[in-house]
């Protein structure tokens, strides 16, 4: 029994013996071929070993390939699926005699990997090659292989890896380099995980993933999953359940979401989508509920910080087609486009500098607007333009190939309301732009301080505006601004000039009163007029202003390009204090004033050119005919005593003009003593009562404007 025991541990001896020397009597050719040969059976591809193999079966079985070569599908491009510097497997015999396939070590040293899915959807790792059918009868399979029990991983890792993936259906390419990845998977239902670093278009990640049954994951069943992505340019946290799918998307599954970007425009240039827009696109955040389907991410739920804008709602992605696409209900708390086009100062001077500055040139990017598409529905408590400040507003926001088309259906704007259509064609890379809008009860002051810098006009009132213009610089659009308009104001004033003071100093050199210095204002109960713009300028013609003692009318233009102002405008005295309205009691000649200069530093005075051409044509009788000479006296006019007297305006026009108090036309015109015969001025018959221009000007003065 002893003797037998001592042959069988001989034997034993024996047989380990021969697998720890065998190697080194066998030539590694021989095992070469098998090795090849055995990959080709299984995958119908070439396996190419050009470098040193090693190989050890006890006790436990090592194979060291170096310089190895994976032969790609056919007709694909690169020849080759995968390479490597070194392929080192160890695996435990033991184990084997269970089924159990236990994979202590297993390291691709500087493997570079070509993965493809062609234009039919299949990936380049689907083998053509037919798998054998287990024998009736026998829960092995076909040539004598067998079923596995279990795997697991021990030392798996992938060192200074490279990694290609395009999807030829849609021109998905990713391209991962510098991979140092290390693989745990105690069982073969889980859980894997993946702990590492790899390069992607020159920013380094780090990647913490766990799936808890790889088995269902890789089979297209949703199973629980963790990811933790971490970079420099994004940083992405899942915690859900996921599955792998044959698409754009790696992946499918849904779960909770946390994404930060620290700035936008850096991940976009990452990415290969730079944004070139002067200014924002900085930080993103969105956390929520995450579902990806094919090529779409809903986020549910979601809460959103973009830039300085905050706000929750439902939206997706669509990464199908040649841009992005985004759609979905927003509620924000603000929408603030100014640093996209180039005005990030918050107060919208930036551009626009004071009144006398001159328009920017410098080129506004709208290639912003060619690098998504969008649909949303947005609600802000705010929002900002380079020229508006709007209040609660409703938003329906449509992005298509280059053309944004805004439409404001419900906005609180400076104290009133109102609704707009905005259309910018952004697909050239000189941009149109048209706006119709309606303003009602807002006022005029904040509205036309940041429309355009205008600060000289106050009240509230109604503005309709439909313009369109062209051009790459803000200056462009200004000097291309074609369209026309209507203002209504009401209980207002025209800021930096008092038409009323203006006629009290005229009237000062009649009546010797001294005038006191009133506010630099002239108030109105009612304002407006139509206006139309061509090539940035403004012109109106049937301007109408009413004031408790004054009626003025007016016509001019001012130029936007150049920030001047030159209009005239008539004011006319009230005899009476019947309404607003009344056209009866109204003087019939005044003194027209002419305002010229820059916004910020108008000019206002008497329009000596109308002044003048209105005493040229009544001195010629242009504009009033003649009375017929009376009967019997020839040539001679009629008796002065029939005639009108002076209209009171023309006494104080001749005032200021040098021309006397002014009396009736006639012989007594120069103010001198009466005509032989005539009676003394207490002497002559009394007449109705007629208000005197000294008498208007007191009542001027003691009425205020």
């Amino acid at each position: 029994m002893a003797r037998l025991l001592t042959v069988l541990i001989v034997l034993v001896v024996a047989v380990i013996g021969v697998l720890l020397i065998a190697p080194n009597f066998i030539p590694m050719e021989i095992y070469k071929a098998q090795i090849t040969r055995a990959a080709e059976n299984a995958t119908g591809r070439a396996l190419t070993i050009d470098g040193d193999l090693k190989i050890a079966f006890f006790p436990r079985f090592q194979l060291e390939l170096n310089d190895v070569t994976f032969a790609n599908r056919e007709g694909a491009s690169p020849e080759a699926m995968a390479t490597m510097d070194r392929l080192a497997i160890g695996l435990a015999v033991m184990p084997l005699l269970q089924r159990e396939v236990v994979i202590d070590r297993l390291v691709l040293d500087r493997p570079v990997m070509n993965l493809e899915i062609d234009r039919n959807g299949r990936g380049n790792w689907e083998f053509d090659i037919e798998t054998a059918q287990p024998a009736e009868g026998s829960s092995d399979s076909a040539g004598g292989g067998f079923a596995l029990n279990e795997v697991s991983l021990g030392d798996v890792r992938l060192v200074d890896g490279d990694v290609r993936f395009r999807d030829r259906r849609s021109g998905a390419d990713y391209h991962l380099q510098d991979i140092d990845i290390g693989v745990s998977l105690p069982t073969l239902q889980g859980p894997l995980g993946f702990d590492g670093q790899l390069t992607y278009n020159g920013e380094r990640l780090s990647l913490d993933t766990e799936i808890e049954s790889p088995r269902d994951f890789v089979g297209g069943e949703a199973t629980p999953t963790r990811i933790a992505l971490r970079s420099d340019v994004v940083r992405l946290a899942f915690n859900g359940a996921a599955a792998t799918v044959s698409g754009a998307l790696p992946v499918s599954g849904g779960g909770d979401v946390e994404l930060n970007v620290p700035s936008l425009r850096r991940l976009a240039a990452w990415t290969g989508s730079p944004i070139e827009s002067p200014g924002g696109f900085g930080r993103l955040r969105i956390t929520g509920r995450a579902d990806a389907t094919g090529n779409t991410v809903n986020f549910g739920n979601a809460e959103l910080v973009f830039d300085e804008m905050t706000g929750t709602g439902n939206f997706n992605f669509n990464l199908a087609g040649t841009r992005p696409r985004i759609a979905g209900d927003l509620a924000l708390n603000k929408v603030d486009v100014r640093p996209y086009v180039g005005d990030d100062s918050g107060g919208g001077q930036s551009q626009r500098g004071n009144a006398s500055s001159e328009w920017s040139t410098e080129p506004i990017d709208f290639s912003a607007l060619r690098a998504f598409d969008a649909e949303l529905s947005i609600t802000a408590d705010e929002v900002l333009t380079p020229t508006l400040r709007m209040g609660r507003s409703t938003l329906d926001v449509t992005l298509r190939n280059g053309v944004l088309t805004a439409v404001i259906d419900e906005m609180a704007l400076y104290e009133g309301s109102g609704s707009a259509r905005l259309e910018v064609d952004a697909r050239n890379d000189v941009a149109v732009i048209r706006e119709e809008s309606t303003f009602d009860l807002v006022q005029a002051l904040p509205l036309f301080s940041d429309l355009a810098n205008f600060r000289s006009l106050e009240g509230v009132g109604m503005v309709t505006l439909d313009v369109t213009t062209r051009g790459r610089s803000q200056r462009d659009f200004i000097s291309a601004l074609n369209g026309n308009g209507e203002i209504r104001f009401n209980d207002g004033a025209i800021k930096g000039i008092n038409i009323a003071q203006l006629l009290r100093t005229v009237g000062a050199q009649l009546t010797d009163i001294e005038v006191p210095r009133g506010p630099q204002q002239t108030d109105f109960a009612e304002l407006g007029g139509t206006f139309q713009i061509r090539d940035g300028v403004v012109s109106n013609v049937d301007m109408r202003l009413l004031n408790p003692l004054l009626r003025i009318t007016g016509e001019g233009n001012t130029n936007l390009l150049t920030r001047t102002i030159d209009y005239r405008i008539n004011p006319q005295a009230v005899l009476s204090l019947e309404g607003q309205g009344a056209t009866q009691d109204v003087t019939g000649t005044t003194v027209p004033l002419r305002i010229g200069g820059t916004w910020d530093d108008m000019s206002f005075g008497p329009d000596l050119e109308a002044i003048g051409r209105g005493l040229l044509e009544r001195s010629l009788g242009l504009g009033q005919p003649q009375e017929g000479a009376a009967e019997g006296t020839g040539d001679e006019p009629a008796s002065t005593e029939e005639e009108e007297p002076m209209d009171p305006g023309e006494r104080l026009l001749r005032g200021l003009l040098g021309g006397g108090g002014g009396g009736s036309s006639g012989d007594g015109a120069d103010g001198g003593a009466p005509a032989e015969g005539e009676p003394a001025p207490e002497e002559q018959p009394e007449e109705e009562e007629e208000l005197t221009p000294e008498e208007i000007f007191r009542r001027l003065l003691e009425g205020g404007n």
